[in-house]
């Protein structure tokens, strides 16, 4: 699931990193690097 959310983001051109001002406006779902980090840590 890690890898395929990596491939979709750089098949996206996504940038990983935002403000947290800018996730609450602008996302819809949690950026991929929150998405990463909670499929390690379970």
């Amino acid at each position: 699931m890690i890898e395929a959310l990596k491939i979709l983001s750089k098949e996206n051109k996504a940038f990983p990193y935002a403000s947290k001002i800018k996730i609450f406006f602008d996302y819809t779902h949690p950026p991929i690097t929150q998405r990463i980090e909670k499929l390690n840590n379970g």
